[in-house]
């Protein structure tokens, strides 16, 4: 059986940078965690961004939902 391309489809008109990124890391054999609140979702961490993604049941096909930067840090609560 033939494996099939990853495809990213792109919700709010990501960097090209972003997507490259997200494709390489897809291709290579992501490191994800799942989103225990949401089925079928998950966070990519790269080298630049972290990536939020529904993956797609077939398992070529990924959504990207939104993507921050690594180094940023959330913002408090004071």
């Amino acid at each position: 059986m033939q494996k099939l391309p990853v495809v990213i489809e792109d919700l709010r008109k990501h960097r090209p940078e972003q997507l490259a990124e997200l494709l390489l890391l897809m291709t290579a054999g992501l490191s994800d965690r799942p989103d225990s609140r949401h089925l079928g979702f998950f966070e990519i961490d790269g080298m630049a961004h972290v990536y939020y993604v529904l993956r797609y049941p077939s398992g070529h096909k990924v959504l990207l939902v939104a993507a921050w930067d690594r180094q940023r840090e959330p913002a408090s609560d004071s």
